[in-house]
């Protein structure tokens, strides 16, 4: 059987996470400009619910009730509703809100990866800072490249920490997975992104970076109709190919794109969907 429509390649790569998750915004582009219309939409009310709440107390807590209790199952929700489209599944809208499926046990991979987060930043901010503390008494030329240097690396440690945990609540979310706990599904995180993946998710971050600048840029339409849709296609084909690495789709004997039971299987291509489910 050849591969389903909008299935994504199961090889990681920029240009393959790109061209896969290209062919997935354009064969289902409806489905993925409505959820991040929804989404938009759903933002809007939190805000406006912030400033009657600022307005009422002269403290916006929406904004962060709706960071720990909201943001992480929405997310993830939206996250693999893309992932079953890279699968070749066509999921209905309704599906972008089944993380709160999930909702406790995403809430506590949120609140982890970011202590996780927060602890490493410090640790490293503290490093850098006494850094260029040391390099300002050696002269102000030196002070000034150790301040451009050590906000460089917090910024560089950042954004390696956020590549390694990136996909923790998919992994909780994630049927094939098994749906681990909090620790497990973080720490699956962590072995899926090892080696040379981490280095291509972390290119793939910051390009989802310049094209959300552009896109600003443009003012807020090619935002909203372009890049969230597409970056969400791009997250679920990204996540298609990396997760047979966590080791938790059954010792890779479950197909990734469409959860086929391939014990017994000896071709490294799928009978039930075509695709190739065997991780290099």
């Amino acid at each position: 059987m050849p591969p389903a429509v909008g299935a994504a390649s199961s090889e990681l790569s920029v240009g393959g996470a790109f061209s896969s998750g290209w062919m997935i915004f354009t064969q289902n582009y409806g489905s993925l400009l409505a959820v991040t219309l929804i989404y938009a939409a759903i933002e809007i009310g939190f805000i406006i619910a912030g400033l009657v709440c600022e307005a009422m107390i002269g403290f916006n807590l929406i904004v962060f009730a709706k960071a720990i209790f909201f943001e992480p199952p929405m997310m993830a929700g939206v996250s693999y509703f893309a992932v079953q489209l890279a699968r070749g599944h066509k999921p209905p809208i309704g599906d972008m809100f089944v993380g709160f499926s999930r909702y406790w046990a995403l809430i506590g991979v949120g609140i982890l990866v970011a202590l996780i987060a927060i602890t490493v930043l410090f640790v490293a901010g503290l490093g850098a800072g006494i850094v260029a503390v040391i390099l300002f008494a050696a002269g102000p030329i030196a002070g000034a490249l150790g301040v451009v240097t050590a906000v460089a690396f917090v910024l560089f440690v950042m954004l390696a920490v956020t590549a390694r945990l990136w996909f923790a609540s998919l992994i909780c979310l994630d049927p094939h997975t098994g749906q681990p706990g909090v620790t497990e599904s973080i720490a699956a995180s962590w072995r899926a992104t090892s080696g040379s993946a981490w280095g291509w998710i972390i290119v793939i971050f910051i390009l989802f970076i310049l094209i959300i600048l552009a896109s600003l840029l443009a003012l807020i339409l090619p935002m909203l109709f372009f890049a969230m849709p597409l970056m969400y296609a791009v997250i679920g084909a990204t996540y298609v190919a990396i997760a047979p690495r966590t080791g938790l789709i059954q010792g890779g004997r479950r197909c990734a794109f469409c959860g086929y039971d391939l014990h017994g299987v000896e071709s490294p291509i799928c009978p039930e969907c075509g695709n190739r489910w065997e991780y290099e």
